[in-house]
């Protein structure tokens, strides 16, 4: 068995799911998904002063 390190430096905008395999056979060995989550609310409305006329 080896063990080893890597680092992935890449933007993802949607949840995607990460996959370790064998090199030899591709047998799945590990799997994770990370979660993309959007702070942006879509469909809040912007507030304005109750006095302002514009």
């Amino acid at each position: 068995m080896s063990f080893g390190k890597t680092e992935f430096t890449r933007s993802i905008a949607a949840t995607t799911i990460f996959e370790l395999r064998d090199m030899d056979n591709q047998n799945l060995l590990g799997q994770e998904t990370f979660q993309v989550i959007n702070a942006q609310k879509k469909y809040q409305r912007a507030r304005r002063n109750p006095w302002s006329f514009f």
